[in-house]
């Protein structure tokens, strides 16, 4: 027997014809319908939220995470909630997430990937020797061309053109068009993240991003991290379902470019994607079953060249993915790297992408070594009580004072609804000093606490909470959630300076990338212990540097080519000894 679900989604209606008793967050999922579900739909974190009208049932395993003002209001878990009936559902819109977009972009000369040649070809004679491609080659020089130009080039001889224009990729002539269309010269560049994905659209004539788009990525309807999406496809036995809603979603931005632009999608000749390994194979329907279990290969993380229709994503002629260094620190890097220009650099620097993953890599020109944490989801919020993505109304913000109370900013000015990463740290930061939390992050009693912050805490030992709105607190688990992220990025920082044997004093800088690293109060997050309090002063905020260094590849193609930085030792911190120790000395505050 069939139900039918309607879904209320910002402005958006969705009528959807479904199985009785089918699960609504499956159902959500089979109709690409985003929803956040951060602990893949287990029902352990609470955050699949949705609105069922009419709803008085109520399951138990969704009470703990629901108050009673919500039951009431018929609010429930789409992880529990089954349909058995004509229902209608509506969702928060969280797509006004504040999203890393832009930061710091490499100084390169102009040397695109995309290349255009304006030919003037000879006129058809009756010449066994003078066909459309003897013509074409003639004048273009020594290139292979494909089957897509060379019907373009048929074309165009039929109508007795010979003023024509070559796109050139490679050694490749990948399409020919009707005069000279030099000027008008299109690619894109995507940093598909684990949270979000960004698009830029670069004009290659001239070298200059003209235009930017950036959404959730709508995966995290399986997890917020790698981990519960690949254990998700094994599950499943499907290495598509992940390809297909990147590939949507990458689709979705390119027209949107070319869209605000007034750019034809015809003009855009290539596009160059960049991110985690686990992302990318995603994207590429590789499987990721290996990655996920010792000896953790990856299919491969050298660069590929492929066609973009070979993965569902309907812009372009070629498509390029960056390498990685490993199954965990992937082309994110690779290209974050390229954005602050490692490769020339004779002065050692450290790069710290916190993301939903952590990855770390410390070096030069000449050698560099690099890592991967399991940082994870409490720097996005995910396995926070109250915490929620950087969307509207986030608290990003958190400052104390004896005289002044507490003080908050939410992104966009909007009214508190969660806990964003940066508001976490800001506010164990605070918390700490101010003696509410201890070195060993025990948050303290009510009783314990003078006042005025005696006033903020309620509960006692593993159930204390620190409120910082009526409905909004960080709880003694929360504490314990960002002490095992910090102290794995810590660590892992403390082990590369060592394998590298570098100190503090020979850093000259460290660039912070990520969503989460482009927004975090840095003297927070050294407070906290997350970074070295003797590198304070030489931090760079550095933003979306995985995705700028992606268009620095688009306008020179040497870094995505030759880039020298292959002189790159992966650490495998899950079988190196120093890590443990360091990990252990890294949890206190």
């Amino acid at each position: 027997m069939s139900c039918k679900l309607t879904v209320m989604l910002s402005d958006n209606k969705y009528d959807i014809i479904c199985e009785e008793n089918s699960r609504l967050i499956d159902i959500l999922s089979n109709n690409s319908i985003h929803l956040s579900a951060p602990c893949g739909g287990k029902c352990f974190c609470g955050k699949c939220k949705v609105i069922v009208e009419g709803d008085t049932s109520c399951e138990d395993a969704e009470k703990p995470f629901l108050s009673e003002d919500e039951i009431n209001s018929g609010v429930r878990l789409a992880c529990v909630k089954r349909i058995t009936q004509d229902t209608v559902v509506k969702i928060p819109n969280i797509d006004n997430a504040k999203i890393a977009i832009g930061g710091i972009m490499r100084d390169t000369k102009l040397n695109p990937i995309v290349t255009k040649k304006a030919l003037s070809l000879d006129t058809p004679r009756l010449d066994n020797s003078n066909h459309d491609l003897d013509r074409l080659l003639a004048a273009a020089g020594n290139y292979r061309i494909n089957i897509h130009a060379l019907q373009m080039l048929g074309k165009l001889s039929a109508k007795n053109i010979t003023d024509i224009t070559a796109v050139i990729i490679g050694d490749e002539i990948v399409a020919v068009e009707e005069g000279d269309s030099t000027g008008t010269n299109f690619s894109v560049a995507v940093d598909i993240g684990t949270t979000t994905i960004v698009a830029y659209l670069v004009n290659l004539a001239n070298g200059t991003v003209v235009g930017n788009a950036s959404t959730i990525n709508k995966q995290n309807i399986f997890g917020s991290d790698v981990i519960s999406r690949i254990n998700h496809t094994i599950e499943t036995g499907d290495d598509t379902q992940m390809q297909k809603i990147v590939s949507e979603q990458i689709n979705s931005l390119c027209n949107e470019l070319a869209e605000k632009q007034s750019i034809d999608k015809s003009n855009i000749y290539s596009v160059m994607l960049t991110g985690n390994t686990v992302m990318l194979h995603f994207a590429c329907g590789f499987s990721t079953a290996s990655i996920s279990k010792v000896p953790f290969n990856s299919v491969t993380i050298a660069p590929q060249i492929l066609r973009p229709s070979d993965i569902g994503i309907s812009t372009g002629l070629k498509l390029f993915l960056p390498s990685s260094f490993s199954s965990y620190v992937g082309a994110d890097i690779t290209t974050a790297a390229a954005a602050c220009e490692l490769d020339k650099s004779e002065k050692v620097s450290l790069l710290v992408d916190i993301g939903t993953n952590g990855e770390i890599l410390l070096g030069n020109k000449h050698k560099c070594v690099c890592c991967a944490t399991a940082a994870g989801p409490a720097f996005e919020g995910a396995h926070i009580e109250k915490g929620i993505g950087g969307v509207s109304g986030a608290i990003n913000k958190f400052v104390m004072d004896k005289d002044a109370g507490i003080h908050i900013e939410t992104i966009n000015d909007e009214p508190a609804i969660g806990i964003c990463g940066s508001g976490v740290l800001d506010i164990v930061a605070q918390l700490l000093k101010y003696g509410i939390i201890d070195e060993t992050g025990r948050m303290l009693d009510k009783s314990e606490i003078p006042q005025p912050f005696n006033a903020f805490v309620q509960g006692e030992g593993i159930d204390v909470r620190f409120y910082i709105t009526d409905e909004i607190y960080l709880s003694a688990g929360d504490v314990r959630e960002l002490q095992l992220a910090k102290a794995s990025i810590a660590a892992g920082i403390n082990v590369l300076m060592k394998e590298y044997s570098a100190t503090a004093d020979n850093i000259e800088t460290v660039y912070l990338a990520g969503g989460f690293g482009s927004y975090m109060n840095s003297d927070s997050a050294v407070m906290i212990g997350l970074l070295p309090k003797e590198l304070q002063n030489k931090i760079t905020v550095c933003g979306n540097a995985a995705g700028n260094g992606a268009v620095s590849m688009l306008l020179n193609k040497d870094l995505f080519y030759n880039l020298p930085l292959l002189n790159c030792e992966y650490i495998d911190l899950s079988t190196n000894l120093d890590f443990q120790t360091e990990y252990i000395d890294c949890m206190m505050f």
